[in-house]
């Protein structure tokens, strides 16, 4: 049994978590250690430390996909691997939030710049040739509650 092994053996205060180093492309899991009080489900982010454990100067982190939380720790006893930690989960609901109304945002100046384009061109119609204005709908601007108001 190596060192890393007995220490763990030793250990009551945490769980094991099954990682996808690279979910697309790879299906095996790797198995690390958690604190116990670490609320994992399968579909979480988390950060391990690149190569297992941080080494000496700053230590380089990568982000693993979270497979599956164990019922029990599934730790192997006979074989060498020395089992790490998961750094921490990654909380990324704010960030994903503020993605979503920045696209929002996006696409409504892009809504409005095309109907301030098409007011721009039927002005120019009204002023060079007015009794082309049948053939046109009138522009619509879109409004932030997602009714329109027509343009006169």
């Amino acid at each position: 049994m190596n060192l890393n092994h007995l220490i763990t053996a030793n250990q009551s205060n945490f769980q094991t978590i099954g990682v996808q180093l690279n979910a697309a492309n790879e299906s095996r899991m790797y198995t690390y250690k958690a604190p116990i009080d670490m609320v994992l489900v399968p579909g979480d982010t988390v950060l391990i430390a690149k190569n297992g454990t941080p080494k000496e100067g700053m230590p380089q982190y990568r982000a693993a996909l979270v497979g599956e939380v164990h019922q029990y720790p599934q730790i192997d006893y006979t074989s060498d691997i020395n089992y790490a930690w998961i750094v921490d989960k990654v909380d990324d609901v704010g960030y994903l939030e503020q993605i979503e109304l920045e696209q929002n945002q996006a696409q409504q100046l892009a809504r409005m710049e095309v109907a301030s384009k098409k007011k721009e061109f039927m002005q120019h119609i009204e002023d060079s040739n007015p009794a082309l204005l049948e053939f046109f709908d009138k522009p619509e601007i879109p409004q932030t509650q997602g009714s329109t108001k027509e343009i006169t």
